[in-house]
């Protein structure tokens, strides 16, 4: 589904990413782990283009999106749910729901509609909150929005940047039992979590990021056990 070679991200002199080599699998959830700093932010920012990359090659189902606009990535069928949710505050559930949907809303209004009906379907909450404004929402309630408004394109991929973040153990699980489904729908997912036990549970492949490269990749089983994975992110 997406390749990525040789990605390299700098922030005026400071080097983000240098040198970073990942793929995701079409129907699989693709993890990205690492310290705060080591740049999983980064790279799901330069995939959506809202960071200028210095080198490297993204291609997306064999073709190259480098270089592409935001507008024009999102168009092509990647959502990225962002960090923090970055939801607007002052519009209501279903207003957010729609803004998520402009790439459909001017030619399928109809394909919109069973899509809007769909995700509140998936998030019942959202559903009782239809009318309310997102800023009086939960947290968790803002984290579920902020997915459903990534899904309303129905993506090819789906970026995830940190769902778990600041979330009640509970919502945390909500959330995981959410991506499981996704994946047994043939969502693609590329996630970034924080909480490394999360992601190695949910993950078909993962990669620990280090200073902006990749100092370990394998799959979510084989990463749980390993010395180094344990003992850096797990606690072991």
């Amino acid at each position: 589904m997406l390749s990525v070679q040789g990605l390299r991200v700098a922030y005026g002199h400071a080097e983000a990413l240098r040198g970073v080599d990942l793929e995701a699998k079409g129907g699989e959830i693709t993890a990205i782990i690492g310290s705060n700093g080591a740049g999983k932010t980064s790279a799901l920012m330069a995939i959506s283009g809202l960071v200028p990359v210095t080198a490297g090659e993204i291609r997306l189902e064999g073709r190259s999106i480098l270089g592409m606009k935001p507008y024009e990535i999102a168009q092509l069928g990647i959502a990225h749910v962002l960090e923090g949710r970055q939801l607007f505050a002052d519009q209501t559930v279903e207003d957010n729901l729609l803004l998520g949907a402009y790439t459909r809303l001017p030619h399928d209004r109809a394909r919109v509609a069973e899509i809007m009906e769909r995700e509140m379907n998936r998030f019942p909450i959202l559903q009782r909150r239809r009318h309310q404004f997102a800023g009086n929402l939960s947290g968790g309630e803002q984290q579920m929005l902020a997915i459903a408004r990534g899904l309303m394109s129905d993506p090819k991929l789906i970026l995830m940047d940190e769902p778990s973040m600041g979330l009640a153990p509970l919502v945390v699980q909500e959330i995981a039992r959410i991506l499981r489904g996704l994946r047994q729908e043939g969502s693609t997912i590329i996630l970034v979590e924080q909480m490394a036990s999360v992601a190695l549970q949910l993950a078909d492949r993962v990669y620990v990021f280090e200073n902006g490269r990749i100092k370990l990749s394998g799959t979510g089983i084989q990463l749980a056990s390993d010395p180094e994975v344990k003992r850096a992110y797990l606690g072991g």
